[in-house]
């Protein structure tokens, strides 16, 4: 999950949008914009196990930008080792984000507490971390998982934005569900079957969202068989819309 670590000063959370993060939040009712073309597609991948055996893999990607002085760090802890590495944006634009990449893999058997924050060097604090849990045992069973999280535009008011994750209703019983900050707004919603005549394969929910208030906000998404139920897996998404100078 990724959600943000301090109330920074919303000068500062327009400014990291800008350059790294996209995503999504709504809250409930419709504009008039439902015929309007995404201007970004964002999607979020969520795969793997509850557990994985002692040197499986879990690898998590997420949007950066170093131009902006601030990076990914993973937080050290005994039996988890880290790997890093870093992509630059395909974007010829100077300053443009690009990813950074770690895999985590349990050394021995126990409950590890994957985190990443973005801050600048030298800080203590951050103004997002990404959390989650790794279950390890030793066993035969290997798994392994990933979460990625891709974008790199700033919208601006009255844009539509989609987002999409992964998932399989019908053979686990398990959906999506999804909460928001107000001022943002759903345009549409929809689950995508697997365009496959395998049996069981995954499909893909799809929302569409947009906001008619400039500034920041969260999109919450989870994982339950029921909405009142405790999700198994969830993520966070930071969103900043910014005003349209076209208007």
């Amino acid at each position: 999950m990724i959600y943000r670590m301090t109330t920074a000063k919303k000068s500062v959370l327009i400014l990291l949008a800008a350059a790294v993060f996209i995503g999504c939040i709504f809250a409930a009712g419709c504009v008039n914009n439902a015929d309007k073309d995404p201007v970004l597609s964002i999607s979020i991948e969520k795969e793997g196990s509850l557990f994985y055996n002692i040197g499986d893999t879990f690898t998590v990607t997420l949007p950066s930008n170093p131009s902006t002085g601030y990076s990914w760090v993973a937080t050290p802890q005994d039996g988890l080792k880290v790997t890093e590495s870093s992509a630059a944006s395909d974007s010829e634009l100077l300053g443009a984000p690009g990813s950074q990449t770690f895999v985590f893999s349990g050394e021995k058997e126990g409950t590890f507490l994957i985190e990443l924050t973005y801050k600048r060097a030298g800080e203590d604090g951050g103004i997002y971390v990404y959390q989650d849990l790794l279950n390890v045992k030793a066993g035969d069973n290997h798994a392994t998982g990933k979460f990625v999280f891709e974008g790199e535009y700033l919208p601006s008011t009255g844009d539509v934005v989609e987002i999409s994750v992964s998932g399989n209703p019908a053979s686990t019983g398990y959906k999506w569900f999804v909460e928001g900050d107000n001022g943002l707004n759903i345009v549409s919603e929809q689950f995508v079957p697997a365009n496959t005549d395998l049996v069981g394969a995954p499909g893909k929910y799809v929302w569409h969202v947009t906001s008619e208030t400039p500034g920041a906000y969260i999109f919450y998404a989870g994982m339950a068989r029921n909405a009142e139920d405790d999700p198994v897996s969830f993520f966070f998404v930071p969103i900043t819309f910014g005003v349209n100078l076209g208007e």
